[in-house]
């Protein structure tokens, strides 16, 4: 797996699959699968912190350039410019561990790419988390894993992304939710198509 800002070393008898840098990769499950990695390559891997997600959306949109002119009237002539921007939304809960009524790690994360955490254990020693607006990478899988069929595929999308705003609606008589928009970071988005082994 790749992190954004870093390029894939190829060894020169590497087994690595020859993908675009920046890219992710799932390693093989199976250790007979496994890839062992050569003099020279190098990789980096990524732990993947679950989103306990309500609904997400994802939207792409195609740049353009106006190639308009006076042989075209009265028709628009528009030429793709080849940048794509995505954006989106994760709606999710505001979790609180159920016997110490704590924030759960995640939801402090997210809550941490807008304000200062600070952390008080009641007894004069305080930890502060800095406001981090580094960018996340979302890996939204977009089907269900059934992990007992083998021939399922799973379906995800990736992207670097950088959380845009915040929005908390307490009501009286609810649960608090924590629902964030988020707009494509650095490096390159990609769907990625995965078939389970048995």
């Amino acid at each position: 797996m790749m992190i954004p800002g870093i390029e894939l070393t190829f060894g020169a008898s590497t087994a690595l699959p020859a993908l675009r840098a920046n890219s992710i990769f799932k390693t093989p499950e199976a250790t007979i699968n496994a890839i062992t990695l050569a003099a020279g390559d190098e990789v980096w891997p990524l732990t993947l912190t679950e989103i306990c997600k309500v609904d997400i959306e994802i939207s792409g949109e195609m740049g353009t350039i106006d190639a308009t002119d006076s042989c075209d009237y009265p028709y628009m002539v528009n030429l793709a410019d080849d940048f794509v921007n995505y954006s989106g939304s994760i709606n999710t809960m505001m979790r609180f561990d159920e016997d110490t009524e704590e924030i759960v790690p995640v939801t402090k994360e997210l809550l941490n790419k807008f304000v200062d955490v600070i952390d008080d254990d009641g007894e004069g020693t305080y930890t502060l988390s800095e406001f981090n607006s580094n960018d996340l990478y979302l890996m939204i899988l977009l089907n269900s894993d059934n992990a007992d069929t083998d021939t399922v595929v799973s379906n995800w999308m990736i992207l670097p992304a950088v959380l845009t705003s915040n929005s908390m609606p307490i009501g009286l008589k609810d649960v608090i939710k924590n629902d964030f928009s988020w707009s494509k970071g650095q490096g390159p988005a990609q769907y990625y198509s995965r078939t389970n082994p048995a």
